[in-house]
């Protein structure tokens, strides 16, 4: 038995259910007394004031006079005229009755109070579905950009996010559909929490980009994240390139190097003066031209790249093909002899997201004209 009550103790399930049947509990035994009261005192205002009122007064009518008294409206269309009638206003009416609606109102107060200040410190489960993950708090600028950046984007405007750090008290910010889940990055349950199976993607970002064995932990978690659900999208950060195999062998489907691109950004500048804020340009999500990469239909198989790029520049359309993923490794300005395989991606720099269906039309005519020379 004392093991038992050891067990409910730790099981955080059973401790939140219990703290909501304790709240719930309260306000209920509140709503309670007051309903009890309003149908008392109207069942005896009905009684002494009906022949008094000459029929015209129903209970209905004594509801309604019981609930403009213990809210202190007071219209006054009905209203105590015998003595019997008085004195129940007096007692249950005034005394009891509002004392319960101040009970009842603080009640209800207290727990959405409540409510508000769990949801704060990420100590409430997420309902949210078709969301993004973000996992670790490097720090609240770099974060903010991060969700800045997601709600710019159209295919991520509209996602809640959900923040998950084990070292964050409450949220430094608030913003409209990101929710804080506390706990423990390498933690299953965390995950549970925060509603896993219905995420979408999730977001793995460095704790400490000067810690060399920050990687360490974000393999841990894309490890994690892929045996609870192989379907979620992972995008890690990873600081260090070379621990690059490290993230291959846990099925992350892309990864980003922030402390390689950074370094390669400084030289380029050095370099080509300006040419960096192009890059800048291209990855804000807040700028017109975007990078774009659109599956490769099953047409384009065995297609050169140079002839698909004559072909669609033709085509007169606000994107420039600038070249594929294959593998999750990007081919740039692909040399003349390279053919298009399954699988790959073609990337875009356009306005808009290309229109699929007409880089398909243009494949099919490009198509054509190979199989007839």
């Amino acid at each position: 038995m004392i093991h038992f009550f050891k067990w409910m103790r730790k099981n955080r399930h059973i401790r939140t259910t219990w703290f909501r049947l304790q709240r719930m509990g309260q306000l209920t035994l509140a709503a309670g007394f007051f309903v009890f009261i309003i149908l008392l005192h109207a069942s005896l205002f009905y009684y002494f004031e009906y022949e008094a009122w000459k029929g015209s007064l129903t209970f209905f009518s004594s509801i309604w006079a019981t609930m403009t008294t213990m809210t202190t409206v007071g219209y006054g269309d009905f209203y105590a005229k015998t003595t019997g009638g008085r004195l129940t206003t007096m007692v249950f009416g005034y005394a009891a009755g509002l004392s319960l609606f101040a009970w009842l109102a603080s009640e209800i107060l207290s727990v959405l109070l409540q409510q508000t200040e769990r949801r704060r410190r990420g100590m409430l489960d997420t309902t949210f579905q078709d969301h993004i993950l973000l996992i670790n708090f490097p720090g609240a600028e770099k974060v903010r950009l991060l969700i800045d950046q997601l709600r710019s984007s159209p295919k991520t405007r509209h996602a809640p996010i959900v923040l998950i750090n084990n070292q964050l008290d409450v949220l430094p910010f608030t913003i409209e559909d990101v929710q804080f889940v506390k706990g423990s990055v390498t933690d299953p349950e965390t995950y549970e929490r925060a509603n896993i199976e219905d995420a979408k993607q999730a977001i793995i970002l460095a704790t400490n980009p000067d810690d060399p064995s920050t990687d360490a932990l974000t393999v841990a978690i894309v490890t994690m994240i892929e045996n609870i659900d192989p379907e979620i999208q992972t995008v890690a950060e990873c600081v260090y390139q070379k621990h690059l195999p490290l993230f291959q062998h846990v099925n992350c489907d892309s990864i980003v190097f922030s402390g390689d691109f950074m370094m390669k950004m400084l030289v380029q500048e050095v370099q080509d003066s300006g040419t960096s804020s192009v890059i800048s340009r291209l990855l804000d999500r807040k700028e017109d031209n975007e990078i774009y990469s659109i599956p490769l239909p099953k047409i384009g198989h065995g297609l050169n790249f140079r002839a698909l790029l004559k072909t669609l520049t033709e085509l007169d359309q606000l994107f420039l093909p600038i070249g594929y993923l294959r593998n999750n490794e990007s081919v740039v300005n692909p040399p003349r002899d390279h053919t298009l395989e399954e699988g790959d991606k073609l990337l875009f720099i356009s306005r808009d997201r290309p229109n699929p269906h007409v880089i398909e039309q243009a494949l099919s005519k490009l198509k054509k004209e190979t199989e007839k020379t």
